[in-house]
């Protein structure tokens, strides 16, 4: 293992030196450093800190000063970093974190005054990767073996038997994953003449629609898109993403995972019946006395006709078993930070998933990780979501919670003024909810509305999608249904 750890030092003073540097072609390659090594927690002690550094400043162009504030500013958390062995830098009686700040001084001047070419820099990042793997391979093997032999204290928590060993192995070897399997990259484009002219573009694939026509007509769902649903509090939201995914299902034939966190595994599956029965009896009548309606309240508390009985049963027996239909997963799991995301993906290799709906992502749990704030854990998954869905070329629906004071300017505002309404900031709990996601949109109507039937769906400024006017809709929340409507 000493061995392994003296080569790391080395393969790190090569990169480092490289990233150092003040040439003007210095961002590339720490876009390169980060998109290959994701993480500052892979470099220890100096090493450590100066990623730390090109990781919030990657435009900067370092100097002493600058390390020496950085290491200042940042000292409560630098100390007790599992990534800095400070018991190192211990000289007697002195200041170890001192000694940490010199020794990160001139291991920085070092690096600046060390010239190296961009050959062998990407090659050391390669090497210094499969040493990464190799160590960490043996040293989660070696707890692992630990942990089910005689049991280990892992971040105050003491885990003993098979269980806790494979929970452990899984959510390393998950983390280490990530490193191995580098998104992939299309590399550089050349536009224009090339030997290559017969070759079809690529194009990214309608994997379905929201089920409403004036919305279908300006926005379809593609592949590796995350599609943000604002409303407020028991607004709608999860009945809105009910239709989406039942249209996705039966439209377009797509494989879906709902995760319905909020109304659990029975409660939305109720939802889903009744919108879907709906839906496939109601959508050719053409007179209010032609149609067979009920509700997910209906059916949850028993309260249908024998006949409407039989026919929901029927209707949701022949929707198990339509060739036509994708396949339909509902999940009932913790929604935690630090395994939904293998979780989903479980479910996404087992049954070819296209779309997938978390309802809501708001609800996110801290599990085992060491994020304390809600905000930045809310922020945390929807990146790692958007990752996931671009990696694995699948659709996300995610619907999420205005905050209490844009309710509150929307209830007073008027048609017309809905339509210059700035709801770029609109999200409750963190930005990352709306700038993370390729397209927002918002629904919005008072509790008068809903009693009449009556919404409005608002367009936020997205990535992929053009603002529109206000669409007007029809909206039936017993049985998740939303049409649009021209008044």
């Amino acid at each position: 293992m000493s061995e392994l750890v003296d080569m790391s030092v080395a393969y790190e003073k090569i990169i480092f030196s490289r990233l150092l540097q003040k040439d003007e072609d210095v961002m590339l390659r720490r876009i390169e450093l980060r998109d290959e090594l994701n993480s500052a927690d892979i470099f220890k002690n100096e090493y450590y800190v100066f990623y730390l550094m090109i990781d919030q400043q990657p435009r900067l162009k370092f100097d002493r000063e600058y390390l020496k504030l950085f290491l200042s500013i940042h000292r409560p958390v630098l100390e007790k970093s599992p990534c800095i062995d400070m018991t190192s830098y211990t000289i007697g009686d002195a200041d170890a974190y001192i000694s940490f700040m010199d020794s990160c001084i001139s291991v920085f001047d070092e690096c600046c005054n060390t010239s190296v070419a961009d050959d062998i820099f990407y090659l050391n990042i390669q090497k210094y990767k499969m040493l990464y793997v190799q160590r960490e391979s043996i040293a989660i093997l070696e707890d692992s073996a630990e942990i089910v032999s005689e049991g280990k204290k892992v971040k105050n928590r003491q885990l003993i038997g098979y269980k806790d060993m494979r929970n452990y192995a899984n959510d390393r070897f998950s983390k280490l994953d990530k490193i191995v399997e580098k998104s992939k990259r299309n590399g550089s484009i050349a536009y224009g003449i090339t030997n290559n002219d017969n070759e079809k573009e690529e194009q990214l694939k309608v994997l379905g629609g929201y089920g409403i026509e004036a919305l279908d007509s300006k926005l379809k769902i593609y592949e590796g898109e995350m599609h943000s649903i604002l409303a407020p509090a028991k607004g709608g939201k999860s009945r809105f993403v009910t239709q989406v995914i039942e249209t996705c299902l039966t439209d377009y034939g797509q494989n879906c995972l709902m995760w319905s966190v909020e109304n659990g595994q029975k409660g939305w599956e109720y939802l889903f019946r009744a919108r879907h029965f709906n839906h496939i009896y109601n959508k050719t009548a053409t007179d209010i006395y032609q149609k067979k309606i009920i509700t997910d309240s209906d059916i949850k508390r028993n309260k249908l006709s024998p006949e409407l009985q039989e026919l929901e049963q029927s209707c949701w027996i022949a929707f198990q078993h339509n060739e036509q239909y994708g396949t339909l997963v509902n999940m009932d799991e913790d929604l935690l930070i630090d395994t939904f995301i293998d979780k989903i993906d479980e479910q996404v290799t087992k049954y070819d998933i296209k779309v997938i709906c978390v309802d809501y992502l708001q609800l996110i749990g801290r599990g085992k990780s060491n994020i304390s704030s809600k905000n930045e854990l809310i922020a945390e998954a929807y990146k790692q979501m958007l990752q996931y869905l671009k990696h694995k070329k699948i659709a996300g629906i995610f619907p999420c919670q205005f905050k209490q004071t844009v309710v509150g300017n929307l209830s007073r505002a008027s048609a017309e003024e809905m339509v210059n309404m700035e709801l770029r900031d609109a999200a409750g709990e963190t930005y990352e909810v709306i700038k993370t996601p390729d397209v927002n949109i918002a629904l919005y109507a008072s509790v008068a509305d809903l009693r009449n039937g009556e919404m409005k769906l608002l367009s936020i400024p997205s990535r992929t999608m053009s603002t529109f006017e206000p669409i007007d809709l029809y909206a039936d929340l017993g049985t998740s249904t939303f049409m649009s409507v021209v008044k």
